[in-house]
């Protein structure tokens, strides 16, 4: 019977710390762990770099991309002008761009590079001393970017014709996605939500036809979440949370189609939508 009072104690005990865990993470415990999606892959920097096996080459920890279709992976080094590419045919090659503020097209051809002046030089001739963030200023496919306008706003400019913004926002920070005629736009004002606005894109002429916004609240986040990666396909998001050390990041998976947030598993340093396994295919080709 002491026994038993004793487990009844110990178990009452446990089930208070567990709810107060709940209660200081950003997602609600009751969610269950699901799958991810299969097009998802998930690689940690010292994975890539045993893999690449490149002396004297350091990894930019913000600098690991693809391209729009998911079948290139590239990698860009810390202290000098090279950047890796592997593709899903398990090929690995090191390319020589002209600067380390270098942005690619799906083919892994220079779109713009920012010279040690400040001016960015893009690929139709056109040169202009301005700021663009090095770091996912471009969507994947290097058609457009983002920067900030004279009147304090962002504007989203295409390659093309990057003299003049083909859209304006309100906003502090921006994720853009083009592939096949269509350009989604993830645009943060605030930490607390975020809102999403899709185009069809013709003859350089941007059409709206959906949008929607997203809240924590609707995904039940207590703190800031950012977006890893997109499926501009299947409309599944990918959300951060954003933890301090010594705590890990989770990766949760949001569909607007299903209004649905679901807990995938703790964060690895890089996630993307890709058409294969690029590092295995790699490694295979390496053997």
């Amino acid at each position: 019977m002491i026994g038993y009072l004793l487990f009844k104690r110990v178990f009452h005990i446990g089930a208070f710390i567990a709810v107060i865990i709940c209660m200081m993470t950003s997602f609600s415990c009751s969610k269950k762990i699901e799958e991810y999606p299969k097009d998802f892959y998930r690689y940690n920097k010292v994975d890539i770099e045993k893999l690449m096996n490149i002396e004297d080459f350091e990894i930019w920890n913000a600098g690991v991309d693809r391209n729009s279709n998911g079948t290139y992976l590239r990698v860009s080094d810390l202290k000098s002008n090279y950047r890796v590419v592997m593709s899903c045919d398990g090929a690995l090659s090191r390319i020589e761009l002209p600067s380390p503020s270098t942005w690619l097209d799906d083919d892994n051809k220079v779109v713009a590079w920012r010279d040690e002046l400040g001016i960015v030089h893009f690929r139709n001739g056109y040169t202009e001393k301005t700021q663009i963030a090095r770091y996912r200023s471009f969507d994947p496919s290097g058609n457009f970017f983002w920067r900030d306008t004279v009147d304090g706003k962002l504007g989203v400019f295409s390659t093309k014709n990057p003299e003049k913004p083909v859209l304006i926002f309100d906003a502090n920070f921006l994720r853009l996605f083009f592939k096949e005629g269509e350009l989604h736009v993830f645009a943060w004002k605030h930490e607390s939500f975020f809102d999403a606005f899709q185009y069809k894109v013709e003859n350089d002429h941007l059409k709206e036809y959906h949008r929607y916004s997203v809240s924590n609240d609707d995904i039940g986040a207590k703190i800031s979440v950012q977006l890893e990666d997109y499926n501009i396909d299947t409309e599944d998001l990918i959300l951060v949370d954003l933890r301090d050390s010594p705590f890990h990041s989770k990766w949760y998976l949001y569909n607007n189609r299903m209004n649905d947030i679901k807990y995938i598993g703790k964060a690895f340093d890089y996630g993307f939508f890709l058409k294969c396994d690029v590092l295995m295919e790699v490694t295979e080709k390496l053997k």
